[in-house]
Formats: structure tokens, C-alpha cells, sequence
């Protein structure tokens, strides 16, 4: 079923006033973002985009338990997401 919601996975929200923010933290000049990475759940590249404004559709992919990698110049941020179909 189609229900429109959840069609990719990017981060970007929508603040109190409507206006589209980004979720990731500010590139400065200590740190940068450099990465996303989505593995499967085992292991495997999925996708990877050096683009801070990137959309991941998981077309083409199962419906299962994903994780992804966000690397920074001096930090990574790792967590895991859903796909439903």
C-alpha cells in the first residue's frame, strides 16, 4: 500500500514556522561533513554520497533493517533505519 509517507530518508526537518532546516551539524572549520554511508544488514554498501544534501530512496532494496554512517572530519554518527514497503 502507498500510504506517501516516509519515501526516502534525508535530513532535513521543517521548524514551527514551516521553513526547512538542516538537521546535520554546521560544516565549521574544525569539523566538515564528508560522508553518508547506508549499509545492509550485512555489511554491505548500499549507498554513499559525499553530498551534505543527500536522499536516499532504497530502491530496488528489501524491506529490512539498515544502517547508515555519517562521517564528519572529527566525528561519526552511526544509527540504524527502517524500510517499509
Amino acid at each position: 500500500m502507498d500510504d506517501k509517507f516516509n519515501k526516502y530518508f534525508l535530513l532535513e526537518g521543517i521548524d514551527s514556522s514551516g521553513e526547512v532546516i538542516d538537521l546535520l551539524p554546521k560544516d565549521n572549520c574544525v569539523d566538515q561533513f564528508e560522508s553518508i554511508q547506508v549499509l545492509n544488514r550485512w555489511g554491505d554498501l548500499v549507498f554513499e554520497s559525499k553530498d551534505r544534501n543527500f536522499i536516499w530512496d532504497a530502491k530496488g532494496l528489501a524491506a529490512g533493517v539498515y544502517f547508515y554512517r555519517l562521517k564528519f572530519t572529527n566525528k561519526e554518527y552511526k544509527s540504524s533505519l527502517t524500510v517499509y514497503y
